[in-house]
């Protein structure tokens, strides 16, 4: 499972081998993987044996009360259902799930693999995340970055027409001197950051849409 998903080319295809993997270690009839939304509800992401009509419907928060609704909706008795959290950083944010006519002899057995392959796909789960969160973070520095290099820009013009004109004094004339240093040594630095985030990001920037003004 582990080789599985490490070549899985989404998320969604580790949830699928999940749901998949699930049905056939524990001799299920059918399975489901949840993930909670935005707005905190359980959504079904992967299904074994169930009818995506049925599937594509299923919405549901988790409370107690979830095997009962689930029961309901699929039309088997809550007793055939074994189910066991998926935890990313320490909070609850989905569930796996696998329904079985046949009693099982092994619960504490069949319930360690269960939460074995559903901390795989958490896991799988908390990279896609992190590295959303990371590409975000880093266009982002790349959108900031090279709007800062307008008004440094102009900082760097006016110090350095101040220090063509006649008549400063020596304090005037230093302050100058220091804007300017202050602000080359600013715009290499924005270059470098810039340099590195374009090679991060392939070389492109993403537009981000202002407000007119």
């Amino acid at each position: 499972m582990s080789r599985a998903i490490t070549y899985a080319a989404s998320l969604d295809e580790v949830f699928q081998l999940t749901v998949d993997r699930a049905t056939d270690l524990l001799a299920a009839e059918r399975s489901l993987l949840m993930v909670a939304n935005n707005d905190g509800l359980l959504v079904l992401r992967a299904s074994h044996g169930i009818d995506t009509a049925v599937a594509s419907d299923i919405q549901e928060p988790l409370s107690e009360a979830l095997i009962p609704s689930l029961a309901l909706r699929l039309g088997a008795p809550p007793e055939s259902f074994l189910g066991v959290p998926l935890v990313v950083a320490g909070a609850i944010t989905g569930i796996l799930v696998v329904i079985r006519t046949a009693p099982s002899t092994e619960a504490d057995h069949d319930e360690w693999v269960l939460s074995a392959l559903a901390d795989q796909a958490a896991a799988a789960l908390e990279k896609t995340r992190l590295d959303e969160i990371g590409e975000f973070r880093e266009q982002l520095i790349g959108v900031v970055g090279h709007d800062l290099r307008t008004p440094l820009n102009t900082i760097l013009m006016g110090a350095r027409l101040l220090l063509l004109r006649e008549g400063l004094g020596e304090t005037e004339t230093e302050v100058a001197r220091r804007i300017t240093r202050s602000a080359m040594l600013a715009t290499r630095l924005i270059d470098v950051l810039l340099d590195f985030t374009r090679s991060r990001l392939g070389g492109a920037y993403p537009s981000i849409p202002r407000a007119s003004t």
